[in-house]
């Protein structure tokens, strides 16, 4: 089998070029006994290898295919074509197969067709929306020209003349100008009165026109070429993880709906969560994101997240995918919560969401440092103690209308904090009401000037405590708000969930900050002899989509058996879990020795696949991962969160996504 190579070149590849398409191979021979060993299914085999330029390959001719092993169904572009099309329609496992157990799939007869595809499609444009130029100023202006110079124009020549109507035209023009342009101003976005908000007609106006445009979308039939990654993303409080909140808004941003949820299991009255509302706001504002925020309240984390996933949304701005960051502290934390962690998957599997899992080896919370104050409220707090340091009055009745005047800022909580002599914890006491802005005014008492003089004090120790933030933990939480150094993105296109997994990092390259990053793809072949038509399926699949990528790497031998060392390592993870048939222990939140020995070959899979990433992704800048599918009732909490840890363990960020099995790709324009 001989390479398929491109020469590379570092100026901007062509959209519909192949750049590069490489096999991957192993250049260490295995021995063949463990090989028999391993694959218990074949008996005695001779195992040759045949060498190339760079890469050794395995005989894999006696080996099963990957098919035999998995009913996940490789990239394929007969999975993205019409019904209809000519060249024929393969139907991929829907998500209900993969996740349930007792699924069995029925694929309709030829003719017959699908009840989505099958209603006529609807086109309805947007109606055409106009600005303040063109929807006031020149609407006014055609109108009184109209008027002067279709009704009045020869009465004005005749009394005037030519040369005098023409002057009487122009002043009219430049006072018809001067008037329109400050009615618009007034009427749109000029200011009345200083910060004071007196309300509008534009603001009714605009609620009017939302409503109208949802409702408008909510009768567009869905189509493929519509499709928006609406996220629901699992931050808590958002400044507790910034990190998350910029990777997720760097995939939605002038795209899609993005929804920060926070789910509380203790009972909050209703001023503290206006309280919740306004800081999550003010700190969404400061970081620059455009994205909404959803508090419940639920008895355990996995049921606020069931009734996140049931209720946030309106019509068809509702999330289709659950993000969420990867559980770190897995093995230490209580293992009801590795069941509640693992409880979410299923269930957004079961509601036929999308998934996905962001790892960061630092992690994400970053609430203990007080990370939202260093992100840009603590530096509006700072300036907040020196600019109002003698603005110490704090009236508890605030009306709606003052309420509405006023500019959020951290300040005014750090500020309560320092004249109540600091509270241990916010959840201590009851959140403050909103402070009303007064003028400053120089200490003339001595009690002001001592008031003045423990504020400073206060502001010096908050400018101290966050210089004690240590710089990598800084670095991490604005890691990706920065521009990304050049690198690759590497796409382990491993299983067809619908093209999310490819969609995604697409995405995220047409960003300013990822603009330096290139695609690299790997993907699976079934046999060694089938080799050569996977990776031009591939590349021509991405040719198709219209992606650019600058390598496609073929992977041939995915279930060949993973070295000693490394099952050695998988092993470690799983002796806190471990127990014997017999045991009386939750079978959820324990792996058993029938479990462990049915799910033994999907195991050695997932190491295999370790050891490829190590081989060529643990210099990367991002990797992105078909998720593994977690069967119901085949595979417990901790089996599945150590395939999980054992595949994006000490790897650079690491991303697992599922589609939830519906195309989100065509090539159809």
């Amino acid at each position: 089998m001989e390479d398929i190579n491109t020469d590379t070149t570092s100026s901007k590849q062509s959209r519909f070029q192949v750049d590069k398409v490489d096999f991957v191979g192993e250049k260490s021979v295995v021995n063949s006994e463990d090989y028999t060993d391993e694959l218990h299914y074949h008996g005695s085999s001779t195992l040759h290898s045949a060498s190339g330029n760079s890469n050794t390959y395995e005989n894999t001719q006696n080996i099963r295919s990957l098919r035999h092993y998995t009913r996940e169904a490789l990239p394929n572009v007969d999975y993205y074509r019409n019904i209809m099309s000519v060249h024929g329609y393969l139907y991929r496992p829907t998500l209900d197969e993969l996740h349930n157990v007792t699924h069995r799939h029925q694929q309709p007869e030829r003719g017959e067709k699908n009840h989505k595809l099958s209603k006529g499609e609807v086109r309805i444009t947007d109606a055409v929306k106009f600005g303040w130029i063109q929807g006031v100023l020149v609407r006014c202006l055609l109108n009184i020209w109209g008027v002067m110079l279709f009704i009045r124009l020869s009465w004005v020549v005749g009394q005037a003349g030519i040369g005098l109507a023409c002057v009487i035209i122009l002043l009219s023009m430049v006072v018809t100008i001067l008037t329109t342009v400050s009615m618009s101003a007034i009427c749109t976005n000029g200011e009345v009165k200083g910060d004071v908000n007196w309300g509008s007609s534009t603001q009714a106006q605009t609620y009017k026109g939302a409503l109208s445009s949802v409702l408008k979308l909510n009768q567009i039939q869905e189509h493929v070429k519509n499709y928006r990654p609406q996220i629901l993303v699992l931050t808590g409080k958002p400044s507790s993880r910034p990190s998350l909140i910029d990777f997720v808004y760097s995939i939605t941003k002038k795209l899609s709906l993005m929804i920060c949820g926070d789910v509380h299991n203790i009972i909050l009255n209703q001023r503290e969560r206006d309280q919740l509302h306004w800081e999550a706001y003010s700190y969404l504002q400061k970081r620059k994101v455009k994205a909404f925020y959803s508090l419940i309240q639920e008895s355990s984390f996995s049921r606020g997240v069931r009734s996140l996933i049931q209720l946030v949304g309106v019509g068809k701005l509702r999330p289709n995918m659950i993000f969420m960051g990867y559980k770190n502290d897995w093995q230490e934390c209580d293992e009801k919560d590795v069941l509640e962690y693992f409880n979410i998957i299923h269930d957004a599997f079961d509601m036929h969401m999308s998934l996905g899992i962001l790892r960061l080896q630092t992690g994400f919370d970053y609430s203990e440092y007080d990370i939202a104050e260093e992100n840009g409220i603590a530096t509006d707090a700072l300036q907040g103690f020196e600019r109002e340091e003698s603005d110490h009055a704090f009236p508890r009745n605030v009306s709606s209308a003052q309420l509405s005047t006023m500019k959020p800022t951290a300040s005014w909580l750090m500020m309560f904090a320092a004249f109540s002599g600091g509270a241990s914890s916010s959840h201590e006491c009851t959140p403050v009401s909103t402070p009303i802005l007064t003028r400053f005014k120089s200490p003339s008492s001595q009690g002001e000037k001592a008031n003045s003089t423990e504020i400073q004090k206060s502001s010096q120790v908050m400018k101290e405590a966050i210089k004690d933030i240590p710089k990598d933990i800084l670095s991490s939480v604005n890691q990706f708000q920065r521009k990304q150094k050049k690198g690759r993105i590497d796409v382990w296109w491993l299983y067809d969930d619908g093209g999310l997994t490819m969609l995604i990092p697409y995405l995220l390259t047409t960003r300013s900050q990822w603009s330096s990053c290139e695609l690299r793809v790997f993907s699976l072949a079934n046999k060694k002899d089938e080799l050569d038509r996977e990776q031009r399926n591939m590349a021509a699949l991405l040719s198709k989509f219209r992606i650019d990528y600058s390598n496609v790497i073929v992977i041939p031998d995915v279930v060949k058996p993973p070295q000693e060392s490394s099952k050695q390592e998988f092993d470690a993870l799983l002796n806190k879990w471990r127990t014997s048939d017999e045991s009386e222990r939750d079978p959820l939140l324990s792996v058993s020795d029938s479990e462990f020995l049915a799910l033994k070959d999907k195991t050695r899979r997932h190491i295999r696949l370790r050891e490829l990433l190590l081989q060529h992704s643990l210099n990367s800048t991002l990797i992105v991962m078909t998720l593994p599918m977690p069967r119901k009732g085949t595979c417990s909490a901790p089996m599945y969160m150590a395939w999980l840890e054992t595949l994006t363990r000490n790897m650079p960020p690491f991303l697992l996504i599922r589609g939830n099995q519906t195309s989100v790709l065509t090539f159809y324009s």
